[in-house]
């Protein structure tokens, strides 16, 4: 049988069987991986434990897309209650603001100095990331005529995969915040890639 070679020097062959019918091989691989392996522009971030002193919203996780050229994409987020202690048996209320101010006290800048953001450790993304350092009650953000795009009750550990809605711009922001019933620790981690405008 012939191969015909796909045109991008990726590997990817198709074949002509002696019918003249054209046979292909295809592999899915979820979107998050395959730009990491053809672009290196695919990210995740953690945030550490942090142990609420109150009841009230926590401003935990702020990210503004800094790259003029791309769209910063979330693939999946991941929201840890209590990292599943059953000492705790309450649910909390998490919500994701859009373009909120960047924070002004409370918070620890994360950055990509050893690479641990990137999946394949040598690029940086362009953006800003602030993550509540555990003082006061979260984030110092101004939250003034600011709807939730997303308001969901949650118990323990949490996978937010559907995150259509959610596409940075240039200079567009992007705020997590927590509302506990009762105090408690939590976490954040999440994957984001960029797509070209």
């Amino acid at each position: 049988m012939s191969q015909i070679k796909d045109g991008r020097g990726t590997g990817q062959l198709a074949k002509i069987d002696r019918y003249g019918r054209l046979h292909g091989y295809t592999v899915n691989i979820k979107e998050d991986a395959f730009i990491s392996l053809q672009t290196e522009e695919a990210y995740n971030v953690t945030s550490e434990i942090r142990t609420f002193n109150s009841t009230n919203e926590h401003p935990f996780f702020y990210i503004k897309n800094t790259n003029p050229n791309k769209m910063l994409i979330f693939s999946t987020i991941v929201y840890s209650w209590n990292g599943g202690n059953t000492n705790y048996n309450r649910a909390m209320v998490k919500r994701v603001y859009r373009n909120v101010s960047a924070p002004t006290g409370n918070f620890d800048n994360i950055t990509c100095n050893t690479g641990a953001l990137n999946f394949s450790t040598f690029k940086q993304p362009a953006l800003e990331c602030y993550a509540w350092d555990g003082t006061g009650d979260g984030m110092i953000i101004d939250k003034t005529g600011k709807e939730s795009i997303s308001t969901d009750l949650i118990k323990t550990d949490f996978t937010y995969s559907d995150l259509g809605s959610v596409v940075l711009g240039y200079n567009n922001t992007i705020m997590f915040s927590y509302e506990p019933e009762e105090i408690g620790r939590c976490s954040i981690s999440m994957k984001f890639f960029y797509n070209h405008i």
